[in-house]
């Protein structure tokens, strides 16, 4: 099998994460590859990978790809039937990726299959899988309607809920912790269209249009620091990312004034946060709420950027 990383500026994490590949990892080493594509780093990566972890296969590229066609390149050169993605900033826990493997291998009708992910605190994140968004996930989850109205109300979910332990069918599961039967995904992984963000929703959508199934285990579990690579990133074009790459997966499902609609409900929902963390954070200066705040406020431009401009393409 193969394992695919895309790296940009987190050397730390990149070096944390091949460490417990290879600690936590029962395949013996022939079994298995791991290979890094760095996407321009300028913070020792490179260096890093070829001093410490000198069996893994590198690929430079010169610019930032992005995270879609840097799996892309990785997955070129994989030699494995199954490829698992991993991001640099994840780390394996208690044998995750055989655990996952071994189900793949009992299932043949699954193509692609996601695990559980925690937070640095150990905590659940929600955002491991679950349904496609559609109007009504959508506005159930930003406007807050999750927490108004009893969820016998709720729409099929968009996010995962209770920490499923069990093996369950979904119709996405998250790109950071992924493993893609080449079987299913054909000669190619993801639609190089999609920098990051959406690309998992996008290529799940494919398998299972081509007859195979997308499960989840709760079996297998990942730390993921989300967004390390994000955090460091200043390009306008990277930053509305976050906004597009979702946005551009559900108007290929949905339309265009879907589309319109989902821009509405997402810039209502960020404002909303906007504004309740700013208040929240005069009271609590120095918390997290400040950092939560900047971020749905840089959200909220973007959304707005994108809705307001003539060439939506961009």
């Amino acid at each position: 099998m193969s394992i695919v990383i895309v790296n940009w500026n987190v050397c730390e994490f990149l070096s944390a994460c091949l460490l417990s590949v290879q600690e936590q990892m029962r395949m013996e080493e022939g079994d298995y590859e791991v290979i890094v594509v760095d996407n321009a780093s300028k913070d020792g990566s490179v260096a890093m990978v070829r001093d410490e972890f000198p069996d893994v296969i590198l690929i430079e590229s010169e610019e930032n790809l992005g995270f879609a066609p840097g799996c892309n390149r990785g997955y070129e050169i994989a030699r494995g039937r199954l490829v698992m993605l991993l991001n640099p900033d994840t780390l394996v826990l208690e044998h995750a990726i055989d655990v996952m493997v071994e189900d793949l291998d009992s299932h043949d009708g699954t193509g692609i299959l996601g695990c559980r992910q925690v937070n640095e605190s150990g905590e659940f994140r929600r955002d491991a899988g679950g349904g496609f968004p559609t109007l009504a996930n959508v506005a159930w989850q930003y406007l807050f309607l999750g927490h108004l109205l009893p969820r016998r109300f709720g729409p099929e979910p968009h996010f995962l809920v209770d920490d499923p332990q069990d093996r369950i069918p979904v119709e996405w599961v998250s790109g950071a912790a992924m493993l893609v039967r080449r079987a299913a995904a054909g000669d190619y992984l993801f639609d190089d269209a999609f920098f990051m963000y959406g690309e998992d929703m996008d290529i799940c959508d494919r398998v299972q249009g081509d007859g195979w199934e997308v499960a989840y285990t709760g079996a297998a579990t990942v730390t993921h620091y989300l967004g390390k690579s994000f955090e460091r990133q200043s390009e306008t074009a990277v930053l509305q990312s976050i906004h597009k790459g979702p946005r551009s997966f559900f108007e290929k499902k949905n339309g265009r004034f879907a589309a319109f609609l989902f821009d509405l409900i997402m810039l209502m929902g960020f404002l909303m946060r906007w504004i309740l963390y700013a208040l929240a954070s005069v009271f609590r200066p120095g918390s997290d709420f400040e950092k939560m705040r900047a971020f749905s406020g840089r959200y909220v431009r973007i959304a707005l950027r994108h809705m307001f401009r003539r060439d939506r393409s961009a």
